[in-house]
């Protein structure tokens, strides 16, 4: 391989590169990256036992004083928490919780410095759903209550790479790929390079993108906020799987690329004599 050829290479390494960091970007922007999504799948997130039950754990220990529930009871603390646990499968109630869930999410992702906060009226709500004949007197004592949501290091280093930065990687590829395929003395050996960019860029991102949140970690971890991740991700992420087919098979009509491109045709004179 000439110098040129291998310099041209470079350019398309680099250009795939770019792009595999694009099509994240896109994707990653607009599912577990995008909170405006939170709020509109509420309901897939509160349908994790673990982060119903977490949440309504939390909500029984602040809450329990206010209705007579000791600490010390574990068994009428334990079905205070069932009862408030079924109240949250509710639709009327995890439209209430909206904000609430989208809160932790941006406390996940690191937008978020304060507390992911239930408000009092919300808390009043969940409360009073949960056991009907509390007295008045009672409800009132409910507060806010706060969740301590961790900041995930992981959301929040990738939300600095790669969130809304879909056009900075696009523009990168499209030059990097152009100078790369403009440059090079073998394009159909440049093109079948993208395709197998391509196939690998899939199987990487199915594995990233999708197994591993949606897939793995809901089975790995008990972890409530890990839940509401993967709940937001296996919901807005449907299509991301038939965005990677399509990735793979452009892939794959790159890898036959001899039956579009003609072979470079050899300069006369060139042969023995």
């Amino acid at each position: 391989m000439t110098r040129r050829g291998s310099v041209s290479k470079l350019f398309v390494h680099f250009g795939m590169l770019c792009a595999a960091l694009a099509f994240a970007s896109w994707w990653t922007s607009h599912t577990i990256l995008d909170t405006t999504r939170t709020r509109r799948i509420t309901e897939a997130v509160l349908k994790s036992a673990d982060v119903r039950h977490f949440v309504a754990d939390h909500i029984a220990s602040v809450t329990a004083p206010a209705v007579g529930v000791t600490a010390s009871a574990a068994t009428a603390n334990g079905a205070y928490t069932n009862h408030l646990d079924a109240v949250l499968g509710r639709r009327d109630i995890q439209l209430k919780l909206e904000q609430f869930v989208v809160d932790a999410h941006e406390r996940l992702l690191g937008e978020r410095s304060q507390p992911a906060v239930l408000d009092q009226a919300s808390a009043r709500t969940i409360v009073a759903a949960a056991f009907p004949a509390v007295r008045a007197a009672d409800l009132a004592k409910v507060h806010a209550v706060r969740f301590d949501v961790p900041q995930s290091q992981a959301l929040f280093k990738s939300r600095q790479a790669l969130a809304h930065r879909f056009w900075l990687y696009f523009l990168g590829a499209v030059v990097l790929l152009t100078v790369g395929l403009i440059t090079t003395d073998d394009r159909r050996a440049s093109v079948k390079l993208i395709g197998k960019w391509l196939i690998g860029i899939t199987v990487a991102h199915l594995i990233v993108l999708w197994i591993v949140p949606v897939v793995i970690l809901p089975v790995v971890t008990t972890n409530p906020w890990a839940h509401l991740v993967a709940a937001v991700a296996h919901a807005v992420g449907a299509g991301i799987v038939t965005s990677l087919v399509v990735l793979a098979l452009v892939g794959v009509v790159f890898l036959f690329v001899d039956h579009f491109i003609p072979a470079r045709a050899t300069p006369a004179g060139s042969g023995s004599g």
